[in-house]
Formats: C-alpha cells, structure tokens, sequence
C-alpha cells in the first residue's frame, strides 16, 4: 500500500507505520571542513531567507547509550540570545568606567555574563573564580568555566602576568588565552542558510550554520557578482548559482583561512535535482532552531552546574525580565504582563530609531572623509546606506565620520570597535536595563514547579536529551 495525502491526515500501511515519525526532521550540512579538500560548493535554496542567529555557547550534560549502557556526558551546547541585535554586535562598547554603553536587557545568559564582569570589576569576585563545573560520569571530563575565561577577560589578564603566574594558572585548570575560546560564553554571531551540496545533491536540501567570517565572504562574493551582473542577474535568489566554501588551515591569520568564491561556470540544468530542490521544493521550517533559548533549562542548567560563591548569582533577578515575557509568574507585586510590556515597548522603540538612524548620513560623506568607497550610492528603504561596490556604511560613535562595513578603526577619529568580534559603527541608544525584581522568598520558581526533583533531574526534565536549549 502506497502513502494517499489527504489534507493533513495521512494513510499509512502497516510499514509505513512502523517508520512514521510525527516530528518533522532537518538535515544538516556537515562538517565540511573535513572534506578531502577542505570545501564545499553549495547552492542557496531560492524561497529560504538567510539568517543571523546569535546564540551563546553553554556546555549541557548529555544522556546516552553507549556500549549498551547509559552514559552521562558533557556536550557543547547553545542557548539562543533574548537581546535584540542591536545590543548583541555591540556588547563589548564599554565607557572609561567599563560599563557597557549598550546594557543588556532581557536575556539571561547575557545578564548573568554581565553581572560576573561587574562583580570582577569591582573586586567581588577573583578573575580566576571557578563559576560553573559541567560534570558527567567521567570527572576527568568535566568542564569549568572561570570568572574572566566566560567573559572574554583572560587575554587581558594573561598579558599582565609572570611566567610563574601562568604556570599556577595552568596548573590549576585554567586555560591558556589561545584555548579559552572553549570557556568563552559571549555571544556569536552565525549565519543560517537553506542549502543544495551541488555534488551531493542526493542528500536533499541541507541546513548550513556558518560561522560570522563565512558569512562575511559569502557577501562580499554576492555583493561583487551583483556589481558585475546587476541587482536581478547578480542575485543567487533570482539566477541560482553555484558557491563555494573553502577552509584554509595554513592560513596565518583568522581572517584568511575561509573563502567564498562564486563559480559560474558549474550548470545548474534548469531540470535537473539541483534545480528542482531549490525552487520547487519547499524549505524546511527552521523554528525551532531559531526560536529564543528555552529559560526554564537553562535556569535548570546554571542552577546544577553553579560552583561560585554562595549567593554570588541571583538567578531571580538574571531571569526575572525574561520570565516575565514568557508568562511565568513572578513572586512579587509588579504584574509580569506589565513588565513584559514595558520591555517590548523599549525594544519597539530602539527598533524606530533604528530605522531613522541612517538618514543622519548626508549623501556625499561627512568630516573630512574622501574616496568614492565612502560616498553613498544606494539608500534603502529601510534607511540603510551603501557604497558604489555595495558595502554598507555606518557613522563612527565618536566623531560622526563615514565607516566602511567591516572595518574596525575610524580613518579621522582613530576609534576602535569590537573585540574579535563584529561591531557595527551606528551611534544609537540602547534601551535602559530594567530594574532588579526581587522575589518574595529566596526559592525560586523553578524550584518550586520541580518540587521534589534533584538539580540533575530538573536539568534533564529541562531538555537533557538535546544538545541546544
């Protein structure tokens, strides 16, 4: 018996039941890196937007069969960002003071980052604090995270210390700066594309999580093949072409070791499978991989793994404005309907100015900038501006100057921006960070809604079956 669609319902013969799933799946590009050479030539699935996905790296304890037993392991995960991107790509802009100029807002993970920083900076709690230990059945495997090395302090500090220093550090679990990337918890930015593997095209359609720097070369790519061919011919959405990634080991800085290079000359047949996924074939619903993290296992994570100073953390108020938007009750006097209000509202209203921003930016450049790479030629409607060869432009915080994409110093002014990390150049006003709610008794609400369960249990109800959160 063959499957017979009927609306939604579907019948199904005896093994086409025993094979059913009700849950969708996706599948996902792999590791490509790996390949013998290291690259792949991909091809942008036609109907499927691109997307920009913070997400915060955070360890999570894995159950699973192995050697026909149970196994408790430690797995690097992800928690998707709450913040809004304008706050998030610019979190390492910090006044002479060390606060940040753009404060986090709502998310968690971000407030928790930004409270272990604070309590750093005002001599409460030691760089090399342990804060959090992930531990399965092996100990030797376990993974701590230190006060500077999640928030992205330990270059700084390393730099000030003796040889002996180090060896202490060392000896004492904390890492080298050349491999705290692994406990470094700040947000990252990564980009999400609906893919065909042109040489695999077998495989179906395949979702790519890239990191920043792909993406990056993936739009400087596009952007000249549509300098060269025009809006209409030059757009892979539009006239499909094939794309290729390549990764490049010996590469001596960062920066160089990914490409993209778009290739011409390889045919997409018009009907052939290629063709036929990426524009007849409809892309897979990426909900929930983009959707914001789950709080309550997180919360149920960082209250298990938490190995700081007694009472160091409030994870009522770290979790509080995010609670209050996800409809969990708060245990004190404010309405969390009026406080989730209050924060959608600051975000709306930073999403305006947004918007108004770019008509700051006279056509012709401002203050002493000169070149045609620094003149507007195109102004979208959504109050972007961008250069003659495609690149957008930004205004310098400090002195108002015409910026590049991509650059990180002002030509005039001599102002820096980021850290490692992508950092637009657009002055703007992030929203106020909300007040710090307080329950009415130290037991938190996970807690209570897990009476009766051990952190581990409540960590594994939370999602322990699963990588993300």
């Amino acid at each position: 018996m063959t499957d017979t669609q009927i609306g939604s319902a579907t019948q199904l013969g005896l093994d086409d039941f025993l094979g059913h799933s009700n849950r969708g799946s996706t599948s996902y590009l792999g590791n490509w890196k790996k390949n013998n050479p290291p690259r792949v030539r991909v091809v942008l699935h036609t109907q499927a937007p691109i997307i920009a996905l913070w997400q915060n790296p955070w360890p999570k304890i894995v159950t699973r069969e192995k050697d026909g037993r149970e196994v408790r392991e430690v797995w690097s995960g992800s928690f998707n960002s709450w913040e809004v991107e304008k706050i998030l790509n610019r979190q390492y802009r910090r006044d002479d003071d060390g606060e940040r100029l753009f404060p986090p807002v709502v998310c968690p993970m971000a407030l928790m980052l930004e409270e272990v920083e604070r309590l750093m900076r005002d001599d409460t709690l030691k760089w090399d604090t342990p804060m959090f230990r992930f531990v399965g059945d092996d100990e030797s495997k376990a993974r701590v995270l230190h006060a500077a090395s999640m928030t992205n302090k330990l270059k700084k500090i390393w730099g000030e210390m003796t040889n002996d220093e180090k060896q202490d550090a060392l000896a004492r679990g904390i890492p080298s700066p050349a491999k705290s990337w692994m406990a470094m918890m700040m947000a990252k930015c990564q980009y999400v594309f609906t893919v065909v593997d042109y040489d695999n095209a077998k495989d179906g359609i395949q979702v790519a999580k890239q990191t920043t720097l792909v993406g990056d070369k993936t739009k400087t790519a596009i952007r000249d093949r549509r300098t060269s061919l025009g809006e209409v011919e030059g757009n892979p959405l539009t006239n499909p072409v094939v794309i290729q990634w390549e990764y490049d080991q010996s590469a001596t800085t960062f920066g160089e070791k990914y490409s993209a290079v778009i290739i011409d000359q390889l045919p997409i047949p018009s009907a052939g499978d290629v063709m036929d996924l990426i524009t007849k074939k409809d892309p897979p619903n990426l909900d929930h991989l983009t959707a914001p993290g789950d709080i309550v296992a997180l919360r149920a994570s960082m209250e298990d793994a938490y190995c700081g100073p007694a009472g160091m953390l409030d994870f009522d108020a770290i979790f509080a404005p995010a609670e209050a938007i996800a409809g969990i009750p708060a245990d004190s006097d404010e309405d969390a309907d009026d406080i989730a209000a209050d924060i959608v509202g600051d975000a709306e209203d930073g999403a305006a100015e947004d918007a108004a921003l770019a008509d700051d930016i006279p056509d012709g450049g401002v203050l002493d900038v000169e070149g045609p790479d620094y003149l507007i030629a195109d102004r979208k409607d959504d109050g972007r501006v961008y250069a003659a060869d495609g690149v957008e432009l930004f205004t310098c915080e400090a002195c108002g100057a015409i910026m590049r994409g991509g650059e990180d110093k002002c030509r005039k002014c001599g102002e820096e921006y980021g850290d490692d990390e992508e950092v637009d150049a657009v002055a703007e006003a992030a929203p106020p960070p909300p007040p710090s709610r307080k329950r009415k008794d130290s037991k938190s609400k996970t807690a209570k809604a897990k009476a009766g369960k051990t952190a581990s249990q409540r960590a594994k109800a939370a999602g322990g079956d699963k990588v993300d959160f």
